[in-house]
C-alpha cells in the first residue's frame, strides 16, 4: 500500500515550506493512505452535528476546522507527496512539522493515532490518560452525575474526554 503526506491549510496567501507550495497557511500536516486526508474534515463535521468525537482526536485541529466550517468555508487540503512507503511518509511528515511554524499538530510527527497522551508536555497526564483508557467499567448512574445526557456511554469514554480536555488546558497554560 502506498502512502502520502498531506496538509490542511487556511485561506491566507499561499506559502512555501520545505520545498512544497501550500495553497494557504498550513495548520496541520499528516500522512496516510486511501482517504485518510478526509478523516479530519469528517471528524469536524461530526462534532458540529453534536456527535462525540472519536477517541483519538486532536482538539486544536478539530476546533480550527470547525471554526472554518461555521464560517462557511472548508480548509484547503494539499496532497504534498505521494507514492511513499509508510516509513518514508512518517519521516516526511516529521520533517515538515519541524519546519512549519504554528501547526496544530500535537506531536512531532511519525506517530499517528493517540498523540495527545504521548505529547512531551503532557507529563503525568499522558500516564493517567492511558490508565483510564484501559478501563472498561460502565457506571450509568455515575455518568449521569458527571456528564448529563451521556448515561448510555461507558464511563471510561467520558473520562477520556475529561482527561483530554484537562490535558489540553494544561498544555496550553504551561
Amino acid at each position: 500500500m502506498k502512502y502520502y503526506v498531506y496538509a490542511y491549510n487556511d485561506y491566507t496567501l499561499p506559502e512555501q515550506h520545505g520545498g512544497y507550495q501550500f495553497s494557504g497557511r498550513p495548520f496541520y500536516v499528516g500522512y496516510g493512505s486511501l482517504s485518510r486526508f478526509l478523516f479530519h474534515l469528517n471528524e469536524a463535521r461530526k462534532v458540529l452535528a453534536g456527535k462525540p468525537p472519536t477517541r483519538l482526536y486532536n482538539p486544536h485541529k478539530t476546533r480550527k476546522i470547525c471554526k472554518m466550517l461555521e464560517s462557511g468555508i472548508e480548509p484547503r487540503i494539499d496532497i504534498l507527496k505521494t507514492g511513499l512507503t509508510k516509513d518514508q511518509a512518517k519521516l516526511e511528515e516529521k520533517r515538515l512539522i519541524a519546519i512549519i511554524p504554528n501547526l496544530t499538530n500535537i506531536a512531532n510527527g511519525g506517530e499517528g493515532g493517540d498523540t495527545l497522551s504521548k505529547h512531551p508536555r503532557a507529563g503525568n497526564w499522558g500516564d493517567t490518560f492511558k490508565i483510564i483508557k484501559a478501563k472498561t467499567i460502565h457506571y450509568s448512574a455515575a455518568l449521569a452525575q458527571i456528564i448529563p445526557n451521556q448515561s448510555s456511554i461507558p464511563l471510561f469514554m467520558n473520562l477520556e474526554k475529561l482527561i483530554k480536555l484537562l490535558a489540553v488546558k494544561h498544555l496550553t497554560t504551561s
